[in-house]
């Protein structure tokens, strides 16, 4: 019997197999290269959700650290600062892990905390008056001033209702193509201060280094986390307190002045605050303190390890508010602010 010949495959047969198998080749490929970035996205997770698990137990160490300092200071002086002159310097502490941190414990009396300039539902004068003169001995011009002051009580309060004709709420922002919005609530970032009405883009970075902003730690303005420490702050802060006081009288007081002062009977014996009129004294006795009552501590987090992933980083930065509330004189950490 005759075999019968094989026929042909024709070639568009041939070149359809091929097709199926590049196909099947690239979908083996997908499926290869969706698993390996969900493994490698699921990796990255986990690897932040454990830095964000070390940080806090570094913070609660750092939070540790700063209240044997605060405590060992207040001991030797309960209303002194600083109390030693490495006060403000970087400690270094090694953690079990094998990382470092590096914390520094600042002053945070030394200023006047700027989201206090509102009580929230209404301004507070004796708040506004002082930030007027103390802008004034920054230098900025005088002509934007309450312009800037009013639209950032607006910025803060939390109505949409402007508070005078200098005021701006979020009408003006749209009408103006501005890219924020006010936030109606307390400043906690210096580049809001940088899109208010009225500030002149060259005196924003001054005001970010002279103005301060602080999580409302409590309601009443006269509250303690509202003081100016008079043994800590500068001279700026100092002179706008009063329109007799200047510079140059600050200047020449804090060179003779007592180590501590820590009431304001010594303060009022005290040239040039002796000068002040009595009927002007409580105005003034609103905005001082004589002791430490806010804390910031600044917290460096060095991992010394290799860096993990490309979203991994090797350091982490943070800004701690602590407000000292116990008689031993340790503090409370009142918020925590990531500053990388």
């Amino acid at each position: 019997m005759p075999i019968k010949a094989h026929t042909p495959q024709r070639p568009n047969q041939r070149g359809a197999a091929l097709l199926l198998a590049i196909i099947f080749a690239a979908l083996l490929l997908l499926i290869a290269s969706q698993l390996t970035w969900f493994y490698g996205e699921t990796l990255v997770i986990k690897q932040q959700n454990q830095r964000q698990l070390n940080n806090q137990a570094y913070v609660n160490e750092a939070v540790m650290l700063f209240n044997n300092q605060l405590r060992q200071a207040y001991t030797l002086n309960p209303l002194a600062y600083p109390p030693s002159n490495d006060w403000g310097a970087t400690q270094t502490v090694s953690t079990p892990q094998g990382h470092t941190l590096q914390l520094a414990l600042v002053d945070g009396s030394a200023w006047v905390n700027s989201n206090k300039i509102t009580d929230k539902d209404s301004p507070s004068a004796r708040q506004l008056a002082y930030h007027q003169r103390l802008l004034k001995l920054a230098g900025i011009n005088p002509s934007v001033i309450d312009t800037f002051l009013n639209s950032l009580i607006d910025w803060i309060d939390p109505n949409d209702t402007p508070i005078n004709a200098n005021g701006a709420e979020a009408e003006y922002y749209r009408g103006n193509n501005s890219k924020f919005l006010p936030a109606n609530n307390d400043i906690t970032q210096p580049f809001e201060l940088c899109q208010i009405r009225a500030l002149p883009a060259d005196d924003c970075p001054k005001l970010q280094q002279l103005l301060h902003f602080y999580p409302r730690i409590s309601q009443q303005p006269a509250q303690t986390d509202n003081r100016l420490n008079i043994n800590s702050a500068s001279e700026l802060a100092i002179a706008a307190l009063h329109p007799t006081l200047t510079l140059s009288s600050i200047a020449a007081w804090q060179q003779s002045k007592p180590k501590v002062i820590s009431n304001t009977t010594e303060l009022w014996l005290q040239a040039p605050f002796s000068t002040i009129p009595e009927v002007d004294r409580e105005e003034v006795e609103f905005l001082v303190g004589f002791g430490t009552a806010l804390f910031i501590g600044l917290l460096q987090i060095n991992y010394n390890e290799p860096q993990q992933t490309a979203k991994a980083s090797d350091i982490a930065r943070f800004q701690l508010l602590l407000l000292r509330n116990s008689p031993d004189g340790s503090a409370k950490l009142v918020s925590i602010r990531e500053i990388n």
